[in-house]
């Protein structure tokens, strides 16, 4: 390798041209040579070379590290190079230098390759990381131990989300690294230099990283735990450091100063919510929540407090770090001690930090004058609202508001701000936002729940229509949150919700204003049900018209759902316009579809950036509640199917696949009871478009099954009409159960389809039947069989070949011959495999066919019946027994859940009066009460149970002395009946599921025992010979037997010559699936 060559080649790859190419084609190459990627490593430091070079040959040295320190051996066959043994010792020996040695943005890179490499290497391979580290810290040269805080801050990500006992190593490197980390600290926190700051920032975030989620006692006693604390409270209580204040106001929140509080906030909060909060922690760190309460709670309040009054005074005081103030109060008063401390300035935090929080700023109006599609997905962003002052401003008001006498104290204040007709319009919006929040709290205190309704019809519905859009928004957003009160004056109820129709429909109205009504109006419809109903009945119509507007202009997908919930809720008002929705819903697809980039042909000059995927699937969902509204009206669905198709034309031909899953279900709802001529130019999309050799993103069977069932049982005359058809079907089965890459339902649909095809075709598709049997007995032969679980591929596999049997039995024997690999063996070998795979059986049907089959052979001389039959009649007799239990239970089980159902549906339309009108009142917290959240205490009861739990377990391991006697009683203790009365795939229905004419197995079954007590009365009597309770079952069996054979006769006489199962014609005596 000639240095000069390869630094010719990094420059040219930054150029951009042509010749970028053959440079990185000649490093390609270059890369697979051992001292390759330690070269770049030393040319990336050398400070003679120009900085673009320096930068392309860290790039390269960081991805070829990243790909190739590990490689799986699935991976061996592709491009990746494998970093050599020898590079690595090198490379590990020198990045670290490498690392100090970098400027910034360099140094960025060779940080993100340590992090590889640790994650791989150590400590096995790389013992010797934690005495460099140590060594590094120790250093009296800043660019050393600085090097090495950004190491282990970046060691430290690498564990971060791992489990408590993935985290060993980390532990152990930080029993020796952290102690180092502190000293460097402390001195840091006492110079307070904005270069002094940009380390404690990294260390700040080191420990935040190490302690977030779990932490070592070991590493961090309570004398640690309260050092720590010590410095953050001192970072927050410190002046900013020199030169910060002299910073532009918009330019301080990026200084380092400032930073370091923040994180030293959102420490003490996170160290407060997992180790400090009393009653609330894990029991293993009661001793640390003792300590904080201690030595810790009065000074953090404090401090807090006077970030809080900062805050208030207009000092500067980051957004970020009020939020964590905020945050970490809201959950500190729910301790009594805190409380205590700060009830008495809680008023005064409501009235000049939560009010200006909650309080619409100059930024929000710029914003909303300037983008109002920005503002309104800001406001519905729930990751916008994530760090925002105001959310954790509500947070605290509401944790506030748990305490005794606080709601009675700041509720006047606000009323009285709302009813002041010279109130400032800002401060009036901030008053609605605040008592939005109120709300709530009001319905549940017996002495104000009676009143809210008055608040609605004199402060919320009058500002609907005040000049100042601000009031209106905050003016919808109250009245949403009004959607639980119980409306005695249905007046005031009719009043509100015309209001805010006036806001949707009002064409000179904001678009802000217009979600904010929309979503108000499907909030209180869906908790005042009919009530709220009946005023909105009459206008569905514009309703719906203006909500498909608003979602042109906005892309937001809570509109979609306020459409699938008024499609779904008026139906009768729906019906007779769903031609006009769809058409508005077919209209906003392709408007969103010509913005979006589906594949590499697409017009990117019409793509604008924003992915539309959500909303786009909003819309398939709302057009599938549409189908579904109408799918008993044909005169109307038939005008949707230009819709549906046009829509789902667009999908599959762009490649979309996103929504192919959705594209299918639409066409499934289309083709569910007819299907059109339109209909049928969808079925060669699904042949082009099937995952035959594992194309990515393309349907499997496991999607397009519903479809092509349809498609086979619906118009089964024009589905065989075009042979193509057929032959396709049998393709996409036969490929899916020969790719083992597919999880294994998907083989099970497969199987399932191959039988409905024979069933459904009877007599019709003979050509087809032997290589239907060959793919079928080639899968079941070929294995990938999943032992450990609840196996259905294979009872569904063997059910296709007792569906040919049943399709021509005379013709499956005649095939036999030239079956592979058993031949005219194979129905022995069938059975063997019934009998053996029994326990996994499950379902109606599948129970069914396996009967249907046994009872075949029955007919059968005994010495022409498998040896499965004929050589223990007594087990067949019992299995035969134990499946018609099943099919029982099934039965039983599906009923119940239909009754349960109902009862779900009575029970809830019963209750609707009492949720909606709860009689509660709330129970105020006492000064001296703790606010423990239930679901807290009873979390870590259970972490404590599991602890004792498994120290029991370690002991009783410990004392058997190698025995496995514990082992496998806890093995029997965990065994148990996985009981399934209805398979996934059983609701693709075949002509032997039909009620009256299928298959009526225990007709068949008597008639079977007939012919078997005449032909052979031994093998008959030992089948039939039962002990203990399954005498008494099988006496039941047979008189229910009788009754189903009186049943049959009289829908037969009833349908008067009607098409029936001959379900006890007669087999041919010389078919001979003996032993001999």
């Amino acid at each position: 390798m000639e240095v000069r060559v390869i630094m010719e080649a990094l420059a040219a790859s930054t150029t951009g041209v042509e010749s970028s190419k053959e440079a990185q084609t000649y490093l390609d190459e270059a890369a697979k040579m051992i001292g390759f990627i330690p070269l770049l490593g030393t040319i990336a430091v050398n400070p003679q070379y120009e900085i673009p070079v320096r930068q392309a040959a860290v790039i390269m040295y960081k991805n070829l590290i990243w790909q190739g320190w590990k490689v799986e051996e699935e991976e061996t066959s592709t491009d990746i190079v494998p970093v050599q043994d020898q590079d690595k010792h090198v490379i590990r020996s020198t990045i670290l230098q490498s690392i100090i040695a970098a400027p910034t943005p360099i140094r960025t890179h060779f940080c993100t390759a340590i992090q590889t490499i640790v994650r791989e290497d150590f400590p096995e391979k790389w013992p010797e990381f934690t005495n460099a580290m140590g060594n590094l810290l120790m250093s009296t040269d800043a660019n050393e131990w600085v090097a090495a805080l950004i190491v282990i801050h970046r060691f430290t990500k690498v564990y971060e989300y791992r489990r408590k006992q993935e985290k060993q190593p980390l532990y152990d490197f930080m029993k020796v690294i952290l102690p180092l980390i502190y000293a460097r600290f402390e001195v840091l926190v006492g110079t307070n230099t904005e270069e002094s700051c940009s380390v404690e920032h990294m260390i700040l975030k080191t420990f935040y990283t190490l302690t977030q989620f779990s932490m070592s006692r070991d590493i961090v006693s309570v004398e640690v735990f309260g050092k720590w604390l010590t410095l953050f409270i001192e970072i927050l209580k410190r002046d900013l450091p020199p030169g910060v204040k002299e910073l532009d106001i918009a330019d301080q929140g990026e200084a380092y100063g400032w930073k370091c509080k923040k994180w030293a906030m959102k420490c003490i909060e996170k160290l407060f919510d997992r180790y400090g909060a009393k009653g609330q922690v894990e029991k293993n760190y009661e001793e640390y929540a003792a300590f904080y309460f201690e030595h810790f709670a009065r000074p953090v309040t404090e401090v807090v407090l006077r970030i809080l009054q900062d805050y208030t005074a207009n000092a500067v005081v980051t957004e970020r770090l009020a939020f964590f103030a905020m945050t970490h109060l809201a959950e500190a008063i729910s301790i009594a001690d805190i409380w205590k401390l700060v009830k008495v300035h809680f008023n005064d935090i409501v009235y000049h930090v939560v009010l200006p929080a909650m309080t619409p700023a100059e930024e929000d109006e710029e914003i909303w004058e300037m983008d109002e599609l920005d503002f309104i997905r800001q406001r519905h962003d729930c990751f916008d609202e994530l760090h925002s002052p105001s959310s954790a401003a509500t947070t605290l008001l509401q944790a506030g508001l748990r305490r005794k006498d606080v709601l009675d104290s700041i509720l006047p204040y606000f009323i009285n701000h709302l009813s002041d007709a010279n109130a400032d319009p800002k401060v009036v919006a901030g008053c609605l936002h605040v008592v939005s929040q109120i709300i709530s709290r009001l319905t549940q205190v017996r002495k104000y729940k009676r009143d809210v309704e008055n608040l609605v019809a004199m402060h919320f519905t009058p500002r609907l229509t005040n000049p100042d859009r601000f009031i209106r928004l905050y003016a919808c957003f109250c009245i949403k949150n009004c959607d639980e009160v119980s409306f005695r004056k249905e007046a005031i109820l009719k009043d509100a919700l015309e209001g805010l129709l006036q806001r949707i429909c009002d064409p000179n109205e904001s678009i802000a204003v217009k979600v904010e009504a929309a979503i108000a109006i499907n909030y209180v419809m869906d908790e005042q049900g009919e009530k709220a109903q009946k005023y909105i009945r009459p206008h569905v119509k514009v309703f719906l018209t203006e909500i498909f507007r608003l979602l042109t202009s906005t892309n937001l997908d809570d509109l979609t759902n306020i459409a699938d919930t008024i499609i779904e809720t008026f139906q009768d008002e729906v019906i007779p316009v769903a031609v006009e929705v769809a058409s508005e819903i077919h209209a906003l697809f392709r408007k969103y579809v010509k913005s979006a980039v589906f594949s590499e042909d697409a017009d990117a000059d019409d793509y604008d950036g924003e992915d539309k995927t959500i909303t786009l699937m909003g819309l398939l969902g709302t057009l599938q509640t549409l189908l579904d509204l109408v799918d008993e009206t044909p005169a109307i669905s038939s005008k949707l199917e230009p819709v549906v198709f046009d829509i789902v034309g667009t999908i599959f031909e762009s490649g979309a696949t996103d929504f192919f899953e959705d594209a299918i279900n639409l066409v499934e709802s289309v083709i569910a009871t007819h299907i059109s001529d339109k209909a049928w130019e969808f079925y060669p999309l699904m042949r082009s478009h099937f995952d035959m050799t594992g194309t990515p993103g393309y349907p499997t069977l496991g999607e397009y099954i519903g479809c092509l069932h349809s498609y086979l049982v619906v118009d089964t005359d024009k589905f065989l009409s075009v042979p193509e058809r057929a032959l396709w079907l049998l393709e996409m089965c036969e490929g899916t159960l020969t790719n083992f890459e597919h999880d294994m339902s998907v083989h099970v649909n497969a199987a399932k389809l191959l039988e409905v095809f024979i069933l459904q075709c009877r007599g019709r598709v003979d050509n087809y039947l032997p290589n239907i049997l060959q793919v079928t007995m080639n899968r079941l032969n070929a294995g990938h069989f999943d032992k450990n679980v609840n196996n259905e591929l294979v009872p569904q596999l063997l059910v296709v070949l007792i569906a040919a049997m049943h399709y021509n039995f005379e013709m499956f024997v005649h095939l036999l011959p030239n079956l592979k690999p058993f031949g005219m063996d194979t129905v022995q070998w069938l059975f063997a495999e019934i009998f053996a795979n029994k326990d996994f059986v499950e379902g109606i049907h599948n129970r069914k066919m396996i009967l249907y089959a046994i009872c075949l052979m029955l007919r059968l001389p005994v010495e022409h019946q498998p040896p499965a039959i004929a050589n223990n009649p007594k087990a067949v007799g019992e299995y035969c027994l134990e499946l018609f239990q099943g099919i029982d239970r099934c039965v039983k089980a599906l009923a119940a859940r239909k009754e349960e159902d109902d009862d779900s549906d009575d029970s809830s339309d019963d209750d609707d009066d009492e949720s909606m009108h709860p009689n509660r009142t709330l129970d105020e917290l006492r000064d001296s009460d703790d606010d423990i959240d239930e679901n807290t205490v009873e979390y870590l009861e259970r972490l404590n149970e599991e602890a004792r739990r498994a120290e029991r377990e370690t002991k009783a391991i410990n004392g058997a002395n190698g025995d496995d006697a514990l082992s496998e009683m806890h093995s029997e203790d965990t065994d148990f009946d996985c009981f399934n009365e209805e398979t996934d795939v059983e609701s693709y229905v075949t002509p032997l599921d039909h009620e009256e004419t299928g298959l009526n197995i225990y007709v068949e079954f008597k008639n079977s025992l007939e012919v078997l007590q005449a032909n052979s009365p031994a093998e008959f009597t030992q089948l039939t010979s039962m002990e203990g309770e399954n005498v008494e079952h099988l006496k039941k069996l047979f008189d229910y037997c009788v009754q189903q054979e009186n049943l049959v006769h009289s829908r037969q006489v009833a349908r008067a010559g009607g098409c029936t199962f001959d379900g006890s014609a007669d087999v041919p005596s010389s078919f001979d699936f003996s032993h001999h």
